[in-house]
């Protein structure tokens, strides 16, 4: 497991300092009312030295508002030995921010020494998915909506990403049937919710 522990550090420390590439999936439909989110596992290639074999990991467990307010989750690397399955968490970073749209994702992470921007793409699982990422000078506190990273291909795992509708701020939106569109029970709790200033009736 030394050995292991010694080889994941010189090759995730070389990841983040050199941005590289490789895992994401469709999502569930969620209720109207719920968050973004973005879940699963990006597995990089196997990369092998003269005394062992292992992945290199990226969980993902990032979630906020429908408009990215109040991020919160963490971005885990694993190193998954091919030899005897063991697994050894390297880190666990906190969420900085959030971006969802559509099937699209940016995430940012405060990875030490090196913050993180994260760029995901669901497609419905391993080859189709992308993914990519970039190393930040200081910790992200704002997701762009479209980062110029590069996304190749995931080799493995599987990413879930959910863009929730936004939500009515005005009782404008919820007249003329618009009320079902957000997903409430009827027009007057669209409007009780934007009268509570965000309170969901559904609670």
């Amino acid at each position: 497991m030394r050995l292991l522990r010694a080889a994941a550090v010189l090759a995730v420390l070389a990841l983040v300092a050199f941005p590289s590439a490789s895992a994401a999936s469709h999502g569930p439909i969620g209720a109207p009312l719920d968050e973004d989110f973005v879940t699963g596992r990006v597995v990089l290639p196997e990369t092998c030295t003269a005394s062992t074999c292992f992945h290199i990991v990226f969980v993902f467990d990032a979630h906020s508002g429908p408009s990215g307010e109040n991020p919160t989750g963490t971005v885990r690397i694993d190193i998954e030995s091919t030899l005897d399955n063991s697994v050894y968490t390297f880190e666990t970073a906190r969420v900085t921010c959030l971006n969802i749209s559509g099937n699209r994702a940016t995430v940012g992470a405060d990875l030490v020494p090196n913050p993180a921007m994260f760029s995901l793409e669901d497609n419905d699982g391993a080859g189709t998915d992308r993914w990519g990422f970039s190393p930040t000078v200081e910790f992200p506190s704002v997701c762009p909506g479209n980062p110029s990273i590069g996304l190749t291909p995931i080799f493995g795992g599987d990413i879930t990403i959910h863009d929730a509708p936004p939500l009515p701020t005005s009782k404008e939106q919820c007249k003329n049937g618009a009320w079902e569109q957000f997903g409430f029970r009827s027009q007057g709790d669209c409007v009780s919710f934007v009268a509570t200033g965000g309170k969901n009736p559904l609670d």
